[in-house]
């Protein structure tokens, strides 16, 4: 692909991909926030004092209307800044813990529990009252809706020999400073503070959420995913229980995961009783997450349903990292792009799926950041799954000057905190000698495509190209913010940096011409005739 003539102005082409563009940015980060986002305005100092006493050792059940404990002695150490999500959660604001400024506002209420601009005091820990709420399944309906004693349509569902309405107590609070629910088929006329579990099968199901997150933050509990997407297994009387700390797209930190997990569950033994077993059930993270739990804390589940799980998150870097640095060699680094536009090529290269003229999610982002790479603007003839399952992870994983987040925290607490996966685990990992966490990933001495160059799937000139051309990435104290370009406000960004590119290392001697001498290092590999190569 010939790079752009010098007269040639971007911004000329780059005007009518902005609307395209600006929505595949919105898909690429989920980037759709509250119009009056909740802000942490400071990060908290562990030594500060002047916090809630609400510590020490946690005793079972926490009251209704009291808040669980944040610091207790040996669990994992807390995290600031760490952003409070109750009112996402349709759990009002959280408590006022400190009037030093630090973590989020906490605004005082009207008396229809409207908010006022009248700072009361802020949150660092985020912490919720212990509450109970029931909920019915309406006649005909797949969801749930709150219940009162006026209600009237109640579906009715078998228990035994009897029909019983399909109501559930729901208990969500705070533990650990995530927020987490249990929920159980129940008699609403029950004392709420200590429910006799008549229609509890004594059997409990733990729920495990996936995705990719890089911690400090709560988390959002969603009711719907808790109670609509698991109807049958409620109707027939299991328990649920579940925690916004045990998903990794909060964050990835093992740890705290399982040690809030074990918070939840003595939550709920010490209100109903120790289940006959405890099931863990959940994909992706969530699958990882009962992997790991099952191995290394006996008796926090008995049994697992993991589905389409992996190993853990380090393994997982080495595609999310691999995979833009091939994207961006096939696309635009390579001697000859056109080579690479057969996606059997780079299936062969990346070893991840790819289809010839599949519809490319992120297709509308392509156009503009041609342009910027000084390149004719064009849509890709098809996709990858480093693309479609990886696309986006890369500055969220490892751009220390990027989150997706940023409307959430002051302009100072964004500057003054290192957004990666490693430095979520610093604790672990350690620091270097710029102060980043130390990661886990590396590039060097990899043989990019050398299984596709012996079984004859590319040529010896492309091997060559792609490990001469491919680089690597910078190091965390020289990587710079993410290009996006907000021309609809906050809600649509443009994403700019597609590839990462301005976060790359390139190869030296980038464009030099292969000689007869480079050639001849690359010895008898299989599907090339006439060479030979040491085992």
């Amino acid at each position: 692909m010939k790079p752009l003539p010098r007269r040639f102005s971007p911004i000329r082409v780059l005007l009518p991909v902005v609307l395209l563009g600006a929505l595949a940015g919105a898909v690429a980060f989920g980037l759709q926030d509250e119009k009056a986002p909740v802000r942490v305005v400071a990060i908290a100092d562990e030594t500060a004092g002047e916090f809630d006493p609400v510590s020490i050792p946690e005793r079972y059940p926490v009251a209704l209307g009291s808040v669980g404990s944040a610091r207790v002695a040996g669990a994992p150490p807390l995290q600031y800044p760490f952003l409070c999500e109750s009112t996402r959660s349709g759990l009002g604001q959280p408590r006022v813990d400190n009037r030093r400024g630090h973590g989020v506002a906490v605004y005082a209420e009207r008396a229809d529990g409207e908010r006022t601009e009248r700072i009361v005091g802020f949150s660092r820990d985020c912490g919720v009252a212990t509450r109970v709420d029931y909920y019915y399944k309406p006649v005909g309906a797949a969801h749930f809706l709150p219940w009162t004693p006026a209600v009237r349509d109640v579906e009715l569902i078998a228990h035994g020999a009897r029909r019983v309405p399909f109501i559930v107590r729901v208990e969500r609070g705070t533990l650990n400073r995530f927020l987490y629910a249990i929920a159980v088929l129940a008699d609403p006329g029950e004392d709420p503070a200590a429910p006799d579990g008549r229609y509890w099968n004594r059997r409990l199901v733990y729920l495990f959420g996936g995705g990719v997150g890089i911690g400090r933050r709560q988390g959002r509990l969603s009711l719907s995913k808790v109670l609509d997407r698991n109807l049958e297994i409620l109707a027939q009387g299991y328990a649920l229980a579940t925690s916004t700390g045990n998903h990794t797209s909060n964050h990835y930190n093992i740890g705290l995961a399982g040690d809030t997990a074990l918070r939840v569950k003595r939550q709920f033994v010490a209100r109903y009783g120790a289940p006959l077993h405890t099931i863990g059930l959940g994909g992706s993270g969530g699958g990882l997450q009962q992997y790991l739990f099952a191995q290394n804390l006996p008796g926090l589940i008995d049994g697992a349903i993991a589905q389409y799980a992996y190993p853990d998150m380090v393994t997982q870097t080495i595609h999310v990292l691999d995979c833009e640095l091939l994207e961006y060699y096939f696309d635009v680094a390579a001697a000859d792009p056109a080579y690479w536009r057969d996606h059997g090529r780079r299936r062969e290269v990346g070893g991840l799926n790819t289809l010839e003229g599949a519809a490319n999610r992120y297709a509308a982002l392509y156009p503009p950041n041609f342009l910027l790479q000084g390149r004719w603007p064009r849509l890709p003839t098809g996709a990858s799954e480093c693309v479609q399952g990886w696309r986006g992870l890369t500055p969220l994983v490892l751009n220390p000057r990027f989150t997706p987040l940023a409307r959430h925290y002051a302009d100072e607490v964004v500057a003054a905190v290192n957004w990666t996966y490693w430095d979520d685990l610093v604790s672990i990992y350690g620091r270097d000698a710029s102060g980043h966490a130390r990661r886990t990933w590396d590039n060097v001495g990899v043989q990019y495509g050398l299984q596709a160059l012996r079984s004859g799937a590319i040529s010896v000139d492309a091997f060559l190209d792609l490990n001469a051309r491919i680089g690597g990435w910078k190091p965390a104290a020289q990587m710079a913010p993410e290009r996006l370009w907000r021309p609809f406000d906050e809600v649509l960004p443009l994403w700019l940096s597609m590839w990462g590119a301005h976060n790359m290392e390139r190869a030296a001697g980038r464009g030099h011409r292969r000689g007869v001498s480079q050639r001849a290092g690359v010895h008898g590999v299989s599907g090339h005739s006439g060479d030979r190569c040491p085992p």
